[in-house]
Formats: structure tokens, C-alpha cells, sequence
């Protein structure tokens, strides 16, 4: 067999492998997407349940508790879980010519979680205390 010969089923078996792995890639890259993206399953499950909030008008405060469960249902880490529960309050003044506004933050929480790997659920409860 001459070396020209050679040299060209080495390029032709790079490009096959290369085209297979491509292809493998974009496969399991699109059935990821759609398991995690997936509306009709329960992957994120915040519960519309009951939820506990306490006011204390006596010392001006307020503390929350809401329970929440995140299930990861795909193939990723679910990683940098951030939540935010805000409660805000704006009042006019109708006193004034101008009816000016006042707005006031009562409540203004921000809590981060742990990692959550594929087929596992992360059960905890959102908690803080506002004034």
C-alpha cells in the first residue's frame, strides 16, 4: 500500500470519530435539556400549601417560615440556589399638594443553598425576621 493511500483512511477514520463524538455530544446535550426542561414533570416543587408567618405588632417585627422542596430531575448539578422573599409597602400622603409617596422595605431576605445533584431533593425551610 502506497503512503498516500494510508494517510487518507487516518484522515478519513479522524473525521468519522470526530463526526460520532459531535453527534453523541448534541444528542445527550438535547435529551438533558428537555429532561430538565420538562413541564408537565414536578422537577422545582415549591409547596402551595400552608404557609407560616408570624407578626409580632408588639415589637414590630415579623418572622417567616416557608417550606420548600427543589428536586432535581435532570441530568446536571442544580448549583448557586439563591432565593429572595421581599415585602414592601407603599403609602401616599394625600395631605400634600404634590401626594407624595413613602415607600418602606418590611421584609427583605436573601438565603442561599447547597448543591443539588441529579435524582436527589432538597428539602428546607425559607426563614428570617424582618422589621
Amino acid at each position: 500500500m502506497r503512503p498516500s493511500r494510508v494517510f487518507r483512511w487516518a484522515i478519513r477514520a479522524l473525521l468519522l470519530v470526530s463526526t460520532l463524538s459531535l453527534s453523541a455530544v448534541s444528542i445527550l446535550g438535547g435529551w438533558s435539556a428537555v429532561t430538565i426542561l420538562n413541564p408537565s414533570s414536578n422537577d422545582i416543587n415549591i409547596p402551595d400549601g400552608p404557609i407560616i408567618v408570624n407578626l409580632n405588632i408588639g415589637n414590630s417585627s415579623m418572622d417567616i417560615i416557608v417550606p420548600f422542596n427543589i428536586s432535581n430531575g435532570g441530568v446536571y448539578d442544580l448549583s448557586h440556589i439563591s432565593l429572595r422573599f421581599q415585602v414592601g409597602m407603599t403609602f401616599g400622603n394625600t395631605s400634600t399638594l404634590n401626594n407624595d409617596t413613602t415607600t418602606v422595605q418590611i421584609f427583605n431576605k436573601h438565603q442561599s443553598y447547597e448543591t443539588v445533584l441529579p435524582g436527589q431533593t432538597l428539602k428546607t425551610n425559607f426563614s428570617g425576621t424582618g422589621s
